[in-house]
């Protein structure tokens, strides 16, 4: 589905429910509003914060995106590998804690 059409979707849909709401009262219809705002805000901030690292990561390398290095033993190699790993498990354990603290 192109983007125009999922735009146009959602506001059918937010339309439709807002009459709906209206005659019920206006409270459950800012609940629904506050609930999709959040989610959307939710994913623009996620995605501004990954771009924001990403950017971030390619500070100081070269056009290509990358610095030319000496070659690297396998021994150094592997153990670099396992610290790429333990930095992933801590920053995905950081991030599930930070949505922990974000619900309350």
């Amino acid at each position: 589905m192109a983007p125009g059409l999922k735009i146009a979707a959602l506001t059918a849909i937010l339309h439709e429910t807002a009459a709906r709401l209206r005659q019920n009262g206006g409270n459950e219809m800012n609940q629904i509003i506050n609930m999709i705002v959040r989610r959307v805000m939710g994913k623009l901030i996620n995605k501004g914060v990954n771009v924001g690292f990403d950017r971030a990561s390619r500070i100081g390398k070269g056009k290509n995106g990358s610095t030319p290095q000496a070659p690297v033993s396998p021994e150094e190699d592997a153990r670099r590998e396992r610290a790429g790993r333990e930095q992933g498990k801590q920053a995905r354990k950081a991030l599930k804690n930070m949505r922990r603290l974000g619900r309350f």
